[in-house]
């Protein structure tokens, strides 16, 4: 009777034990596969139950080696969160939310995803010397823009910043 009670209790405790470290977030958006660009805004989205309400989310350039914050215990009960893509390129990106109150309860993306820059400068491409007043040709991609640009460019460092309207 003793072995069957101390056998019914082990049971019990293993039960709860897994019922309580149940995973109670789960990324649903990005999740994988998709190509967002940098300055476009993206709905991260996901599940959850048996949390706090309150999150943190980060993102990864390098498939969850390194973290950065993207938000910080924001109270949000719809689950999902508006994020600014960073302005950077990368094949390789995750997102993870987290549980301000309990950091275990947490979830990634099942894959990776890619950022790409919204515009890709062409022509020049660093390597040119152009006399003063010369005329030259000015060459770029766009993707995931609205097609309407400024053009910057400074006389002093010699750069060509494109930025979409």
């Amino acid at each position: 009777m003793k072995l069957l009670r101390t056998l019914l209790l082990t049971v019990i405790m293993g039960c709860t034990i897994i019922f309580a470290n149940a995973q109670s977030i789960t990324v649903t958006q990005p999740n994988g596969g998709e190509l967002l660009y940098g300055c476009q805004t993206y709905l991260i989205k996901w599940t959850s139950t048996g949390v706090s309400n309150f999150y943190n989310i980060d993102y990864s350039l390098n498939s969850g080696s390194n973290w950065t914050s993207v938000a910080s215990n924001l109270n949000i009960t719809n689950n999902q969160y508006s994020w600014t893509v960073p302005m950077i390129s990368s094949s390789t990106v995750l997102i993870r939310v987290l549980d301000y109150n309990a950091p275990a309860k947490r979830d990634s993306s099942n894959g990776v995803f890619s950022i790409q820059l919204p515009i890709n400068i062409t022509s020049p491409n660093g390597a040119e010397v152009w006399q003063g007043l010369s005329s030259h040709l000015i060459t770029w991609s766009p993707a995931g823009t609205s097609g309407i640009f400024n053009i910057l460019y400074s006389p002093y460092l010699v750069t060509l910043i494109l930025s979409p309207n």
